[in-house]
């Protein structure tokens, strides 16, 4: 993934509602999607509409729900790891002369 293509991602989460998000189903209408209000008051915030007509709504609005909270922990680990493959390249030889010098 290039740079371009992480910070569009991260300002994707950054953009959206907060979350948890949940899914809500509503007795003779569509289930939806809701989000907190950014206040935090516990009200109903719907951001989307389910068309419960389609088999695996269910299993769609799940992947939506957790990719919320688990976007942003992937954008953090690929940043660390990142991070320590920097880190590596640079002191690659500091741990080469180290590994020489053992018997």
């Amino acid at each position: 993934m290039t740079d371009e293509e992480l910070t569009r991602l991260q300002e994707l989460c950054d953009n959206a509602s907060r979350g948890p998000w949940e899914v809500v189903e509503r007795p003779q209408q569509r289930p939806l999607l809701r989000a907190p209000y950014p206040d935090g008051y516990p009200c109903e915030n719907p951001i989307a509409s389910m068309y419960s007509d389609f088999v695996n709504w269910k299993n769609d609005a799940l992947f939506i729900i957790e990719a919320r909270e688990a976007m942003p922990q992937l954008l953090a680990e690929v940043a660390r790891l990142r991070a320590e493959n920097q880190y590596m390249r640079e002191h690659w030889n500091d741990y080469r002369e180290y590994e020489v010098k053992l018997p």
